[in-house]
């Protein structure tokens, strides 16, 4: 049986350096890297805006054949949406075409995270079916050195990973538990979140979610207005009562 091997890459824009929150004008693509056999081929799908749903992202004709009928596949049902300050959610169906196939898809978006600290969450859950019902595999993947289903990324390095491989009867669902964390980036230009496995093969339909969320921790960004008001009235009723004390010459 021919190993197809599939990376799937979704870039948003050209990942500019971004110090500060405000909109983002970055149009998504996709990269499909497709190797089969001694076969290798490389292509760029642009990826449509959604009439009527700023900030949702999907595949042009709504379906992608990867690779040939017999070790390829069909993507399908690709959804993107994502918020620089940050959040993205991806979702994606893919069906085997017969042969194993081994599929990575990761999503980029620009950052806005206004500091160089952050804590994070990462979740994802998969469904495998076969059209007969029978038994299937749904293996992992190695990304950025991890192990997983389900990747979170900041500047290009995997973070975190959750998810194993598991074999059962269709439908086969994998929901590991969702991650949470804190750490560090240097640059703090992009983040992403990657989804992979490797398919069962013979027809089997894989469909994938993953959400990685970004958020700045307490205490360590600029404080709000109101908490500055605050701070502020304190200062001046700080400033009134030591005015209104007498001098020591006074008494």
């Amino acid at each position: 049986m021919k190993l197809a091997a599939v990376v799937l890459s979704a870039l948003m824009g050209s990942l500019p350096v971004l110090s500060q929150a405000g909109p983002i004008a970055a149009t998504p693509w996709l990269v499909i890297n497709a190797v089969s056999g001694n076969d290798v081929s490389t292509q760029q799908v642009d990826l449509v805006q959604t009439a009527g749903a700023a900030g949702v992202w999907t595949l042009n004709g709504g379906s992608l054949q990867i690779g040939d009928t017999t070790s390829g596949g069909l993507l399908s049902g690709l959804q993107l949406t994502f918020d620089p300050d940050p959040f993205i959610d991806a979702s994606v169906t893919f069906t085997d075409f017969g042969a194993s196939t081994q599929l990575t898809a990761t999503f980029f978006s620009p950052l806005l995270l206004g500091g160089t600290a952050f804590d994070y969450v990462l979740d994802g859950a998969l469904t495998a079916t076969t059209p007969n019902g029978a038994s299937l595999t749904v293996g992992d993947v190695n990304l950025g050195g991890q192990d997983g289903l389900f990747f979170g990324l900041v500047d290009g390095a995997v973070v975190d990973a959750i998810g194993a491989g598991q074999a059962g009867n269709s439908p086969l669902v994998i929901d590991p538990s969702a991650a949470t964390g804190s750490g560090t980036c240097v640059t703090c230009t992009n983040f992403g979140v990657g989804i992979g496995l490797v398919g069962a093969g013979g027809d089997a339909t894989h469909t994938m979610s993953a959400n990685w969320t970004l958020t700045t921790p307490t205490g360590n960004g600029v404080p709000e207005p109101g908490t500055l008001a605050l701070l502020a009235a304190g200062v001046l009723a700080s400033a009134a009562a030591r005015s209104a004390r007498p001098s020591r010459a006074a008494r």
